[in-house]
C-alpha cells in the first residue's frame, strides 16, 4: 500500500467491496474492470460517486468507457450507477 495515499481510501475501497458483495445486479463486472486500476479505486475513495461523465476519464476510458459500459449493462447503467452511487454514499 502506498503510504502516501489518504486515509479515505481504505473506506472507500471497503464501500467497494461492500456493494459489489450485496448487489445482484450486474455491477460487478464494472466494479471489477474499474479495479485493475489504483487511479479508480482513488476516484471512488475520493468523490464517493460515479457519473456517466467519468467514464471520459482513467481509468474507464482505458477500458473503453462509456460506450462499453452501456454495450455492458445497456438501458441498466443508469440505474447500475444509481445503486452503485448509493452503497458509495452509505
Amino acid at each position: 500500500m502506498n503510504p502516501t495515499r489518504t486515509t479515505a481510501a481504505p473506506t472507500g475501497r471497503k464501500r467497494v467491496a461492500q456493494g459489489k458483495e450485496q448487489s445482484g445486479s450486474g455491477v460487478s463486472p464494472l466494479i471489477q474492470q474499474n479495479n485493475q486500476s489504483r487511479d479508480g479505486s482513488a476516484t471512488f475513495a475520493t468523490s464517493l460517486s460515479i457519473e456517466p461523465d467519468d467514464f471520459d476519464a482513467v481509468p474507464f476510458n482505458q477500458h473503453g468507457g462509456l460506450g462499453k459500459a452501456y454495450q455492458l449493462f445497456g438501458e441498466q447503467l443508469p440505474k447500475l450507477l444509481d445503486e452503485l452511487n448509493e452503497v458509495l454514499a452509505a
